[in-house]
C-alpha cells in the first residue's frame, strides 16, 4: 500500500472535528502500527487525491488541510482531504509562512531563469523567477548577485513541491508593497498633410437667371489627391483602403454647400 508521511504544523479547531494543516514529507510503502512521534501521521494516497498514487512525489513539501479523527488507540488518522484554505511554505517543525508574507533572505544562486533565495529566519529556499525580479525587463545577473540580501514575498508555488518568491513585489528599502511604475504614454505617430497637396474650389449661384440677388448659394470643395501627394507609399495605401467607401470620389475630402442671406452678418 502506498502512503505518505504527513507532518502536522498547525491545528485548526472546527467545532467537534479537528482540522490540521500538514506538509507531505516523504513517500512510504508500509504503514507502521504506531506513530513515530506526536506530530506526524501517515496518509493513504487515495485520501490525498483521487486517481493514481504515482504523483505523490510531486506533492512533497506541499501544504494541505485535513479533517482528522481519533482512532480507539489514540492515533491520529486523516480520513478526509479538505480543500486548502491557505497555502503556506514550511520553515521548520511547527512554523510556516503564509502566502503573501514578506521575509528577508539572501541570494544563493543566479541562473538564466531567475535566482534562488534562502530565507534568514527558517532556512527555507525558493525560486524567484525572472518575471518576478523586476518590473522592467532585465537579466537576472543585472538585478541580483550571489550573497546579496533581499526582501521577498512568498507566492503560491508554480509547481507542486516548489517554493516561489517575488522580488519585484517588495520595496527593497522599506519592505512595503511595490507597485509597477506608471509609464507615460507616447503620442501616436502622425503624418501631416501639406496644404500644397490640397485644392479648394468655390461655386456660387444667385438664383435662376441671376434673380434674387439677396440670396446666395455657395458650394465649397476640398480635394486632396492621394496618389499625387508626398505621403509615404504605406500611408497612401492605407488611405485608399480605409476611405475608399467613405468619399464619393477618390480625391474629395469635404464638400459643404452653404446658403445664406447677404444682409445677415455671415461669419465663416
Amino acid at each position: 500500500m502506498c502512503a505518505a508521511l504527513l507532518h502536522i504544523v498547525s491545528d485548526l479547531a472546527r467545532s467537534s472535528t479537528t482540522f490540521v494543516e500538514g506538509i507531505i514529507l516523504l513517500k512510504v510503502t508500509s504503514i507502521p502500527a504506531t506513530r513515530a512521534d506526536g506530530v506526524s501521521t501517515l496518509v493513504v494516497c487515495s485520501i490525498i487525491a483521487v486517481g493514481a498514487s504515482a504523483a505523490i512525489l510531486a506533492w512533497l513539501r506541499e501544504v494541505y488541510h485535513y479533517v482528522t479523527a481519533q482512532k480507539p488507540e489514540g492515533a491520529l488518522r486523516p480520513h478526509t482531504h479538505a480543500p486548502p484554505r491557505r497555502r503556506a511554505v514550511a520553515l521548520r517543525a511547527g512554523e510556516f509562512v503564509p502566502v503573501g508574507a514578506v521575509r528577508a533572505g539572501e541570494v544563493t544562486r543566479v541562473e538564466s531563469y531567475g535566482c534562488f533565495v534562502k530565507l534568514d529566519d527558517g532556512g527555507a529556499s525558493g525560486l524567484v523567477h525572472v518575471s518576478e525580479l523586476s518590473h522592467e525587463r532585465a537579466r537576472p545577473e543585472d538585478v541580483v548577485a550571489v550573497g546579496q540580501p533581499v526582501l521577498v514575498k512568498v507566492l503560491a508555488p508554480r509547481e507542486p513541491g516548489r517554493t516561489s518568491f517575488s522580488l519585484k513585489a517588495v520595496d527593497q528599502r522599506t519592505g512595503a508593497a511595490s507597485a509597477p511604475p506608471k509609464r507615460a504614454r507616447k503620442p501616436a505617430a502622425t503624418t501631416k498633410v501639406s496644404l500644397d497637396d490640397c485644392v479648394v474650389s468655390y461655386s456660387r449661384a444667385s438664383g435662376a437667371g441671376g434673380q434674387n440677388v439677396n440670396k446666395v448659394s455657395t458650394k465649397a470643395e476640398l480635394r486632396f489627391s492621394v496618389d499625387d501627394s508626398k505621403l509615404p507609399p504605406a500611408v497612401r495605401a492605407q488611405l485608399r483602403a480605409t476611405h475608399a467607401a467613405r468619399f464619393p470620389f477618390p480625391s474629395l475630402i469635404h464638400s459643404n454647400p452653404v446658403s445664406s442671406l447677404i444682409d445677415s452678418e455671415l461669419k465663416e
